[in-house]
């Protein structure tokens, strides 16, 4: 997952509209809707166990179960993000889940998951077809009994309503994400500006990530991930960059102490500035003196 898209799941997950949301589904129909984020293709529950359906926490106490699960999940999770649509499944135990996608500014974000549910109303019948299909998890007949009887279960009409009802919220998602992109673009514009011109008369003091975002009146974390968004390159970088600028010009003009040149750029130690001077410009300071003078000549 993106960085940025990180920050974005980790502001749903936390987001009023998202707490409302839930709510309102849970009392119409009495299931939780959860975020997960798709990493190294594993879905990773961002929730407490207790949102889990009753019947697959026994499940996922097997390790047999848990693989199954998370198997059938995959697949589904992968058609969901290529189709760009909900879609509704049938799991290796006969339980339905639905899912929904959230893409952000193209980029895919997290799923929802809204399960999982009977397929049928609760009967000795369904208990019964679930217990064939777990057979060979040997799972505890009283807690099986007990937890199918706690199962919801969603007429066809409803099933269909609440796999629309995830993909208007995460159109929904969509829009408040590329409002909030768009904000950032004209927000920060001009606070990057005054960032730069800031680093650029201040380099050759000891200046800080701190307080160039406390110049432009951004939280430091923010700052930083906005600034390298926007300058193409992170704080340091672009920091370093103007030292050695400044420490080719003084190298250029005259053939003063290069120890003295170093710090007169802000650089700490002639080590840090050797190294870092190398670093951007394939050459010692001295080489680079020399390669100077003569093309003067």
């Amino acid at each position: 997952m993106r960085a940025n898209s990180k920050a974005e799941f980790d502001h749903l997950l936390n987001s009023v509209e998202f707490a409302e949301f839930t709510r309102l589904l849970a009392r119409l129909t009495g299931l939780r809707v959860t975020f997960h984020d798709l990493t190294d293709q594993r879905l990773t529950p961002q929730f407490q166990d207790s949102f889990v359906a009753p019947l697959c926490r026994l499940i996922h106490k097997n390790p047999v179960g848990a693989e199954r699960c998370l198997t059938t999940d995959r697949e589904n999770v992968r058609k969901a993000i290529r189709m760009r649509q909900k879609v509704s499944f049938t799991c290796h135990a006969g339980l339905i889940d639905i899912l929904a996608p959230v893409f952000s500014e193209g980029h895919y974000l997290c799923i929802m998951s809204c399960g999982q549910f009977l397929p049928t109303p609760p009967s000795e019948e369904g208990l019964a077809a679930f217990c064939e299909c777990t057979r060979d998890l040997a799972l505890d007949p009283e807690a099986v009994r007990k937890a199918y009887y706690q199962m919801r279960y969603l007429p066809v009409e409803m099933m269909e309503a609440v796999g629309d009802l995830l993909m208007f919220f995460s159109a929904h998602i969509r829009e408040v994400g590329r409002r909030i992109h768009l904000l950032e673009e004209q927000l920060g514009r001009d606070e990057i500006y005054a960032a730069k011109e800031y680093i650029e008369d201040h380099f050759r003091e000891d200046i800080t990530l701190g307080q160039v975002a406390e110049y432009v009146g951004f939280e430091r974390t923010y700052f930083s991930r906005l600034f390298s968004a926007k300058a193409g390159m992170g704080f340091s970088e672009f920091l370093q960059r103007a030292r050695v600028e400044e420490a080719k010009k003084l190298l250029g003009e005259d053939s003063g102490n290069v120890t003295k040149i170093a710090f007169q750029c802000g650089f700490r130690s002639f080590s840090q500035f050797s190294r870092v001077f190398r670093k951007l410009t394939k050459c010692t300071p001295s080489q680079y003196r020399k390669r100077t003078s003569k093309e003067k000549k």
